[in-house]
């Protein structure tokens, strides 16, 4: 409208599709955030070099509008559908958090020697993607990711892996090359791994100590959130397991419980919170009556992401990487 006003007094300077460009590029750009891609692609598509400035000015001062209101469209959808992701900036409510406010305290934790019937019914009863490995004395050992345990549930048989005896031999395990032709990092579906094994299998033991990463990261109930955070981002973690002075786990986190932490944080305009309910955060998600198809849908995704579980593998097996986790 304003363009062919202006091309009723000057119809030589100015032209209506030179307001109708800018008004589109300046909707889109206050509607999704794009701002330098979005004005060389119109440079591109409409051959005017000349109206660069033009549109550099116009799509900054939508931007800048933008996020004086709110958020962007993709921005906005990613948090109503409470997909966990983890911005570059660390939100300012979680100056004032630390570890133990922000962790899930259910932890499901394995001992270094299981039973198979244990470990089938952990796998059925939850769909955590990773599992911290215990020693008699409950003292943290290292991180066992889920698709590893079904992995070996499924093949242990074939290679001497399940016995009767406490004293497991180390020499019969499966060997890291059997997984990786098996399908791993991805898992195989639970009753394949039931298929795999016979009725009298479920009451032998599965020694966990050579497939577990024990040069995991870790961190103490009093580490800050921020560095929580930044150790997420920076080294692609999953799963961050949080012990206490006397190296016994105390929770876990995820970047399902920074989101959240953060958003209860915002919510309640405080620069502290109270150590996170147990039955709010629980392995927790941020919301627990997300749809099992979602679910599903973001298992998928992890297992395609990188971890920070993986063992490091020679001559194919399993080596143990550490002799002890690396804290924070």
């Amino acid at each position: 409208i304003v363009g062919q006003f202006m091309y009723q007094f000057h119809p030589l300077a100015t032209t209506p599709g030179f307001y109708a460009l800018m008004g589109a590029a300046a909707m889109l750009s206050g509607m999704a955030r794009i701002t330098i891609s979005l004005v060389v692609i119109l440079m591109e598509t409409t051959g005017e070099a000349n109206w660069s400035i033009p549109l550099f000015v116009v799509v900054m001062c939508a931007t800048w509008t933008g996020n004086y209101f709110n958020k962007g469209i993709y921005h906005i959808h990613i948090e109503l559908r409470h997909i966990p992701l983890l911005e570059q900036r660390p939100e300012d409510e979680l100056l004032a958090l630390q570890a133990k406010d922000i962790m899930s305290e259910k932890v499901t934790s394995f001992h270094c020697r299981a039973t198979v019937k244990d470990l089938i019914g952990t796998l059925e009863g939850c769909r955590h993607g990773a599992f911290p490995v215990v020693d008699a004395s409950d003292r943290f050992v290292g991180l066992l990711e889920r698709s590893t345990i079904m992995h070996v549930l499924q093949l242990g048989k074939q290679y001497g892996a399940l016995t009767r005896c406490p004293a497991v031999d180390k020499d019969n395990m499966v060997p890291y090359v059997e997984m990786v032709r098996n399908g791993h990092p991805k898992k195989p579906a639970l009753s394949a791994v039931k298929e795999a094994l016979a009725a009298e299998d479920y009451d032998k033991i599965v020694d966990l100590t050579p497939y577990t990463d024990m040069g995991c990261y870790t961190v103490q109930e009093c580490a800050s959130a921020m560095r929580c955070h930044t150790l997420f981002r920076s080294m692609g973690l999953r799963h961050l397991t949080v012990l206490s002075d006397g190296h016994v786990v105390r929770g876990i986190i995820t970047r399902k419980e920074l989101v959240a932490a953060a958003e209860r944080a915002e919510e309640q305009g405080c620069g502290g919170l109270p150590a996170v309910d147990n039955k709010v955060a629980g392995r927790g998600c941020l919301q627990q009556e997300q749809s099992s198809s979602e679910d599903e849908s973001e298992e998928e995704e992890e297992d395609v992401e990188m971890g920070e579980t993986s063992p490091i593998v020679c001559n194919d097996v399993f080596v143990e990487s550490a002799k002890g986790s690396i804290s924070v």
